[in-house]
């Protein structure tokens, strides 16, 4: 609920805050909040509520409020569809479906959730020796299939690289 009333692009930030107020009000720490499957849940909620209120300025008034509505947006403006309150009633169909479409993924969401949460609080556990090569792995597998500039590669083994020395030496 609280996500729904902050700025809409701060998703992260609206998770940073439901962990804190979360852990304050359970006496224990925002880490081992996070371990549980209650902060699971609770940072899940956070951001569904985020991304799904992000749509309520751009159908409504026509302002994209992140990246996403703001593609959304310039795809409406080629169908010659104006966002704002008169797409309710130019093209309530258009309108209704997406939102029924949000409806029907958030239902989708929680019918995995609910089986799986177990195997996604078991991914915390995985050891960084296993899960950092595995994500270089699948960078650099995404970085030579885009466009194989050698610039790319550079970038990413630099970026890749800060982020190991942060990691070693606690910065």
């Amino acid at each position: 609920m609280l996500a729904a009333f902050g700025p809409m692009e701060y998703v992260a930030l609206m998770v940073f805050a439901f962990a804190c107020l979360t852990g304050l009000l359970a006496d224990q720490p925002v880490k081992a909040l996070l371990a549980t499957g209650i902060g699971l849940a609770m940072v899940e909620a956070a951001n569904n509520s985020a991304s799904n209120s992000n749509f309520a300025p751009m159908l409504t008034l026509g302002i994209p409020s992140s990246g996403t509505t703001a593609i959304m947006l310039g795809v409406l403006t080629l169908y010659n569809l104006t966002p704002g309150s008169t797409l309710f009633t130019a093209q309530p169909d258009l309108v209704w479906g997406l939102i029924a479409s949000l409806f029907i993924g958030n239902v989708m969401l929680l019918a995995m959730n609910i089986p799986l949460g177990g195997v996604f609080a078991r991914m915390l556990s995985v050891p960084a020796w296993v899960l950092v090569p595995f994500i270089v792995l699948v960078s650099a597998v995404r970085v030579h299939s885009d466009k194989s500039a050698i610039f790319d590669r550079i970038l990413m083994v630099a970026v890749e690289g800060c982020g190991g020395c942060r990691c070693r030496w606690d910065c």
